[in-house]
């Protein structure tokens, strides 16, 4: 069995035993996320053969621990591990293993103040495409600042990096994020966010998307169907999110999204050449659920 495929049967069967596990401690405070995502450019590339599309699996699990450090600041710590199952192009199928910390400050306990965060975050990947396998850190800030006792914005920026096993997986860049809650209800809630990211990435094709901005390149052992190449690119990404949450009870919640990106890649080509884009588009539902 593939590596992937045995990390999310022993994924499977830690959830599996977790109702036993509340009779031992009856808060345990972890949330399960199960997801199932389509997508129509896993390869982030453009034009007929490049572009191809995937329906995707993800479970996850995490743990959360809140720590007072005096009465406005405390450091809140999660743990998490999870898969994600490419159904047609099982190469870019990976297991994951995360942590996160941030340091939480808060002036008061009125309604509109802000809650200030500085945080970071560490990963390993274990992917079929053993040129991915690698590490992946992020630093940053963020608010949150509630604006209505209906609406909440959200906003971070944040450096990430990614450490791949090739250098072509070996990424850098920039990001911010601004994002909007909207309580329709008391178990429902729209939110859109939009998120702006600069620096490097990656493109799968079957030949070069032009020869002076390539970074790096590498023949791509996560597809077999045909000789792709992945190339490591500047690349300056729009992403657009539009989904709605609804409380099912008893901790359990569904959600459902829409997500639209949008990478055009740096620099432009010289002499008024064509700009080249990559498109992608993301349908997803999850069920949420914590002990």
């Amino acid at each position: 069995m593939r590596r992937a495929g045995n990390a999310v049967a022993a994924l499977c069967l830690g959830v599996s035993c977790a109702p036993s596990a509340l009779l031992a401690e009856e808060a345990l405070d972890i949330g399960v996320d199960a997801s199932v995502t389509a997508d129509n450019n896993v390869a982030r590339s453009r034009g007929e053969g490049n572009r191809l599309s995937d329906v995707i699996y993800n479970l996850s699990a995490g743990k959360r621990y809140v720590i007072p450090l005096s009465r406005n600041s405390r450091l809140s710590l999660l743990g998490s591990a999870g898969a994600e199952v490419f159904n047609r192009y099982s190469g870019l199928s990976r297991v994951f293993l995360g942590i996160q910390g941030e340091l939480q400050y808060r002036s008061s306990g009125e309604f509109d103040a802000p809650t200030f965060g500085i945080f970071g975050r560490a990963a390993a990947d274990l992917y079929e495409s053993r040129l991915r396998d690698g590490y992946r850190y992020s630093a940053g800030v963020r608010i949150l600042q509630p604006l209505t006792d209906r609406i909440e914005a959200f906003g971070a920026l944040a450096y990430n990096v990614r450490d791949g096993r090739d250098r072509v997986f070996d990424n850098r860049d920039y990001s911010a994020r601004l994002n909007f809650d909207y309580a329709v209800s008391s178990r429902g809630a729209l939110y859109l966010s939009g998120e702006y990211r600069r620096g490097q990435t990656v493109s799968t094709a079957r030949s070069d998307p032009a020869p002076n901005v390539i970074e790096a390149e590498v023949r791509d052992d996560a597809f077999s169907d045909v000789a792709r190449q992945a190339y490591r690119l500047k690349a300056k990404t729009e992403i657009a999110t539009l989904g709605y949450s609804h409380g099912l009870g008893g901790d359990q919640s569904v959600d459902f999204s829409l997500r639209w990106v949008r990478s055009t890649v740096l620099p432009q080509p010289a002499g008024g050449g064509e700009t080249i884009r990559y498109y992608d588009t993301q349908a997803t539902v999850a069920y949420l659920i914590r002990f």
